[in-house]
């Protein structure tokens, strides 16, 4: 197998594994909504006239675990690596924990929608933290 082959190999590893991942974040998110539903939790959020429905959980994890994507391969190739992307990620996750606070979400509906953030957030950090050590950087220890 020549280098370029290996490098091609491990990059279509890489994007599998961040794909699942994005995947996995959506079903993190959909299945608390769903045991919210069952528990029969109102999500609507008045001061914000909006109901967080299952199709606004996946946009907002998909977009949300796009860019987290595309940062972390921003951030790669310009040599920063993975442990600034791991920092940023976190940060960004415990700024969005005053999203649902400041959209005016109280009691349950607070909670399963902070519950839907750290889900969401910590299945993209772990997940794609863990596809990117699949990328160039370990090609060198092949």
């Amino acid at each position: 197998m020549t280098t370029t082959q290996a490098y091609e190999r491990r990059s279509t590893h890489r994007t599998r594994a961040s794909i699942l991942t994005l995947l996995a974040a959506v079903a993190a998110g959909e299945l608390i909504w769903l045991i919210a539903a069952l528990g029969h939790i109102d999500m609507t959020i008045p001061q914000a006239g909006q109901t967080v429905g299952p199709a606004s959980v996946a946009a907002v994890a998909l977009v949300g675990g796009g860019l987290a994507w595309a940062l972390r391969a921003v951030l790669q190739r310009a040599g920063r690596g993975l442990r600034a992307w791991t920092i940023t990620g976190t940060i960004v996750l415990v700024l969005s924990l005053a999203a649902p606070v400041l959209s005016g979400a109280t009691g349950a509906t607070l909670f399963v929608c902070e519950a839907m953030h750290v889900a969401v957030g910590l299945t993209l950090l772990i997940g794609l933290h863990r596809a990117g050590r699949l990328g160039p950087a370990r090609l060198m220890n092949a």
